[in-house]
């Protein structure tokens, strides 16, 4: 049996058809178009769209992630610690021998440095703030343990023999007699009094005596410093959103010290945490309240550590005294 309208639905079901394909062309076509103009768009304004995502990242408040990140060190810092044997200490008066050292360490410690008394001043994007340091020994991964016995330099009588080298000739004949018979030049101390604990000094427990004199009645490279707050003093730092962000405006609420002379008291350059944006291949400064002045570290070479590019800065004229 034949059905007349037959021809007419195929030819129905084929406009259709046609039709679909057509549509599906123009919405590639202009998928595909709308593709285009986002790539062109992302490649021309790259830069900006780059910028503003960082520059939104590293926003800086006290809700914010580099906030966190920045007011408490996690993971602690390691700090490894060598000393120098003196093995030859007790022929210190025969000027004929050479005096023999020999290092000994490392003594590894965990540092944690936390931000403390922080004050947000929104009237010139700046935040003040102090340090809270905290020292762990790592007995697993020292070398050597804090028991050690190690003879030393004693620093205490070098250090009042210096400040007095441009006394008067019997002012410091009266010293270097005075100190011949309280004190010796070298001290031998386990390495836990010489780094933290501290030991008695003949010196400063003697100066300790003596009114408006404010010493302390012992003596250790680090004593008095593990949990220890504002001993470095008080910072300020810029938390603005441009070239300015993350470096130091002040110390102890002056822009230079009183330590060196000329451009060497200036008070700048970063504190280690954070470093301005837009980084370039020149010079980074680094400043050390331990100095009380800041170190210019140079550009060394690009490098790729892990897939993330940096660049490399070293400090290898730090102490260059141009000699």
């Amino acid at each position: 049996m034949l059905y007349p309208e037959y021809p007419c639905l195929v030819s129905r079901f084929s406009k259709m058809k046609n039709r679909r394909r057509l549509y599906s062309q123009v919405c590639l076509l202009l998928g595909g178009i709308t593709l285009i103009s986002i790539g062109i768009s992302i490649f021309v304004f790259f830069e900006s769209i780059y910028d503003y995502i960082l520059t939104d990242g590293l926003k800086f408040s006290p809700t914010s992630k580099p906030y966190k990140v920045w007011r408490t060190n996690d993971p602690p810092l390691i700090m490894d610690i060598y000393l120098f044997n003196w093995t030859n200490a007790d022929q210190v008066g025969n000027l004929s021998i050479k005096p023999q050292f020999q290092e000994v360490g490392p003594y590894r410690f965990k540092e944690i440095k936390e931000k403390v008394n922080i004050t947000w001043h929104d009237n010139n994007h700046t935040i003040s703030y102090r340090h809270r340091k905290l020292y762990y020994f790592d007995e697993e991964s020292s070398v050597r343990n804090l028991s050690d016995v190690i003879s030393t330099i004693n620093v205490v009588p070098l250090t009042v023999s210096y400040k007095a080298r441009h006394f008067g000739y019997w002012t410091k004949r009266m010293i270097s007699m005075g100190l011949s018979a309280i004190s010796s030049l070298y001290v031998t101390k386990t390495a836990g009094d010489i780094l933290f604990d501290g030991y008695e000094e003949p010196i400063l427990s003697t100066l300790s005596y003596i009114p408006m004199v404010n010493v302390q009645d012992r003596f250790g490279i680090f004593y008095g410093k593990n949990d220890s707050i504002g001993i470095d003093g008080v910072f300020s730092m810029s938390y603005r959103n441009d070239e300015s962000f993350g470096r130091l405006l002040t110390w102890n609420h002056r822009n230079k010290s009183d330590f060196y002379e000329g451009h060497c008291n200036a008070v700048k350059g970063s504190s280690g945490e954070f470093y301005p944006m837009n980084r370039k291949r020149d010079k980074l400064e680094l400043y050390s309240p331990e100095l009380c002045k800041y170190a210019e570290l140079e550009y060394v070479q690009d490098v790729d550590i892990k897939g993330v590019h940096g660049y490399k800065f070293t400090a290898d004229n730090i102490f260059d005294n141009g000699w």
